[in-house]
């Protein structure tokens, strides 16, 4: 069971991976269009600022995934390396735990928070706000995902893993 769980997780975040790329070419690109319109054509692109807004909330949302996922985000570990291994292993799989509880709780009133922003219309786009925030609770859910599969590695091996790298008596 678990092997087909880890094929559609790979797969789903190998996507994620993708999407990010693609907001990145895409905002480049709209940010190149915007200046050659407003600077060289002098007739600026007005839907283009709150397009780029959007596209970047998504990149920061899927970008957080991503690190996370890729175990690239900075840790600061001066005071956790003092420690024994079996203790350095244990304030990671708590720090994991404890972003599980904060991912889950951030999640909760995500669904009022999109609610009162599908009344609220983005400036100049066909769109509502909740179009744009609704890439937050998507991220809450895949950073949770990502935790209880480390977490869940670890209590059933009693190895601590990351993607396919194993942590053996330390960070």
């Amino acid at each position: 069971m678990l092997k087909i769980f880890d094929a559609v997780y790979f797969k789903v975040f190998s996507l994620i991976k993708f999407l990010c790329n693609l907001l990145l070419v895409s905002i480049i690109s709209l940010v190149f269009i915007q200046v050659f319109f407003r600077y060289v054509l002098r007739m600026p692109l007005r839907w283009s600022d709150m397009l780029l807004s959007v596209l970047f909330t998504y990149l920061a949302m899927f970008g957080l995934v991503t690190a996370v996922y890729q175990n690239v985000v900075p840790e600061i570990t001066f005071v956790v390396k003092k420690f024994s291994k079996t203790t350095q292993k244990a304030f990671v799989v708590l720090s994991d735990i404890l972003a599980l509880v904060i991912c889950i709780v951030m999640l909760i009133p995500s669904k009022q928070i999109l609610k009162a922003a599908a009344s609220s219309n983005i400036l100049m786009l066909p769109m509502n706000w909740s179009q744009a925030l609704v890439s937050f609770p998507i991220a809450m859910v895949l950073l949770s995902i990502i935790y209880l599969r480390r977490i869940f590695i670890f209590f059933s091996s009693g190895k601590y893993q990351i993607n396919d790298i194993d942590v053996e008596g330390g960070v």
